[in-house]
This record gives C-alpha cells, structure tokens and sequence, in this order.
C-alpha cells in the first residue's frame, strides 16, 4: 500500500469526483440534511467540471493505490465590509467509507488551510451537520470552534393561497 497523496483535482479526475460526491451529498441527506437537492445527481453532474475550473474554487484529490479515495472543496470569496473580509469557506470533505480511518480527511483539511494561507484568507469557515459527531469531532480536533448556530424549522410552512400573498387586496 503506497502513502496517501493529495493533490489538486484534473479533468481527468471529473467522473471519480462526481461519484464520490453524490456519496458525499447522499451522506449528508442520511444524516438529516434538509435542504437537498430534487435531484442530486443532475446537480453533481452539472457542477462538478465548473469546480475544476473556477478561480474561486480549490477541489484536492485524496489519492491511495492509484484510486480516488477522497475530496475536499473550498471556496473563496471576499465579503465587502466585513471586520474579516476574505473567507475560505471549506465546502465538501468526504472519504470513501473503506478509506476512513488514516487520516485522508485531516490532510485534506490540512492542504486546503495551506492554500487558504497562500490566498491570503483572512478566515476560514466550514458547516457541519448538527448530527454528524464524527464530523465535528474532527473539525474540533483541527482547531475549528462553533461560532453561529443556524436552526432550520423542520416542519412545513402552510400553504399561502393567491389573496394572502396579495395581502388581502
């Protein structure tokens, strides 16, 4: 068994990386994700290869024995007038399930904080499930600490007819 390596995404990797990810948004949706996609697949088809492109975007390969075993995306944006202004937002991290458990997902993370400081970012940000333990024992474990707390009603809103919507005209 070779060393895992991590290296940035190619085109050559698209069809690996849209495997893994619908993996990864199936994950997420078993773990009590509430605003999936309709149709994931169609998504992950449809951005995948922009990702690999994008000048916002950084999407690393896990690589172990010559396969895919892992990704992690992270994106960059400035948000104007902010105390902080310059955010890596760390969007996807996902290790095939046999894959698990050697540290592929902390060097990810690690090489994406890499490239978050060669950027230049004043911070980086990540969103984890409330329910995924595992996750946020890690995130924790690599130094990330909650600092927003967003709550998702998880119900459904009533249904508004035409005249509420027009405000009882």
């Amino acid at each position: 068994m070779t060393l895992p390596a991590i290296r940035p995404a190619q085109a050559g990797d698209a069809e690996a990386l849209m495997r893994l990810r619908l993996a990864y948004f199936q994950s997420q949706l078993a773990l009590g994700l509430l605003d999936g996609l309709s149709d994931v697949a169609t998504h992950v088809r449809s951005a995948t290869p922009g990702l690999l492109t994008s000048s916002r975007a950084r999407v690393l390969i896990a690589e172990r024995d010559k396969e895919i075993a892992g990704y992690a995306i992270a994106s960059f944006r400035v948000v104007p007038g902010a105390h902080k202004p310059s955010v890596c937002s760390i969007d996807e991290v996902f290790v095939s399930p046999p894959c698990r458990g050697i540290g592929l997902a902390r060097q990810l993370v690690a090489s994406l904080l890499d490239e978050a400081t060669l950027r230049k970012a004043d911070r980086t940000q990540m969103r984890v499930l409330s329910g995924n333990l595992k996750a946020r024992a890690l995130w924790e474990q690599l130094g990330f600490v909650e600092n927003v707390i967003i709550l998702e009603y998880a119900g459904s809103l009533p249904k508004q007819d035409d005249e509420t919507l027009r405000g009882g005209e």
